[in-house]
């Protein structure tokens, strides 16, 4: 099914810094209260808290479709009960839609979307992290569903910024990438073996070359398939993704010989235990 314009917001989110997940030590803002309308700036709602390699203006503004859920239970029943936007968001997200065929099949890296006074980007998929097996109790295998299978929802930059209230609707004023979907970002890095086969390395030179997809991880990553290197110094990359404590960064630089992969998968693995 295609896109349609007139998808409605039927909630809004936004959270505060909390222990949420004993699995952590650190707090997480994962879990978020329903609002009826807010204010958006560059970086997202205003009040809406992030902790490190979230927010930012790369991924200011979370959006997951309600009909995502429907699939998700289907291979999860055992988590039916919080596979769902209600009292709480079920994936950390900012904006819960229905209607409009809006899915990683539909929406493009570039589509701009006026919703209220705003004017949204899509930057890239949202890349899942293991809060979203402690969400709903599954100790392994939602987290690496989503990633895989290219339905973990997607992340806009603000354009313009504004206001956007419960019962808004969207409508897609560009749609400059119609080849590059979410889906396809998505499973071309992180799909299972055979998925990943079947894209030609243009379309991964094609990644690196698109000016409105986000640098990390998705241009980074795609470049890794072409051999080519890094257009930023691995200080820069920690510095983008809010790993600001310099002297750590060099330690970890210094134990690993600059493998940024290893580097980051440690800070990520020390800010979420």
């Amino acid at each position: 099914m295609e896109y349609e314009d007139g998808a409605r917001i039927e909630r809004l989110y936004s959270g505060k810094l909390e222990k949420v997940f004993p699995q952590m030590r650190q707090h997480s803002a994962f879990y978020k209260n329903p609002v009826d309308s807010i204010e958006v700036n560059e970086l997202g709602f205003i009040g809406d808290e992030h902790v490190k390699i979230h927010g930012g203006v790369e991924r200011a503004v979370h959006h997951f479709a309600q009909e995502t859920y429907k699939q998700l239970k289907e291979h999860f029943p055992e988590a039916e009960e919080t596979l769902s936007a209600g009292e709480h968001n079920g994936f950390g997200e900012n904006i819960s839609t229905v209607g409009g065929n809006m899915n990683s099949h539909t929406i493009c890296i570039g589509d701009r979307f006026e919703v209220g006074s705003c004017v949204f980007e899509v930057s890239q998929p949202r890349f899942p992290c293991k809060k979203v097996n402690y969400r709903h109790n599954i100790e392994k295998g939602l987290t690496e569903y989503t990633l895989s299978e290219g339905v973990s929802g997607w992340f806009y930059r603000v354009i313009n910024p504004g206001k956007v209230s419960v019962g808004d609707t969207f409508k897609r004023i560009s749609h400059t990438n119609p080849d590059v979907t979410l889906y396809k970002v998505q499973t071309c890095l992180f799909g299972n073996e055979e998925v990943k086969n079947k894209y030609p390395k243009e379309f991964y030179q094609k990644l690196v070359n698109l000016q409105t997809l986000s640098e990390i991880p998705w241009k980074k990553n795609a470049r890794k398939v072409l051999g080519l290197p890094n257009t930023q110094t691995p200080e820069q990359i920690l510095q983008e993704l809010g790993f600001n404590n310099t002297t750590r960064n060099n330690e970890l630089m210094k134990e690993f010989d600059r493998d940024l992969d290893k580097v980051i998968s440690v800070l990520i693995n020390e800010s979420e235990n």
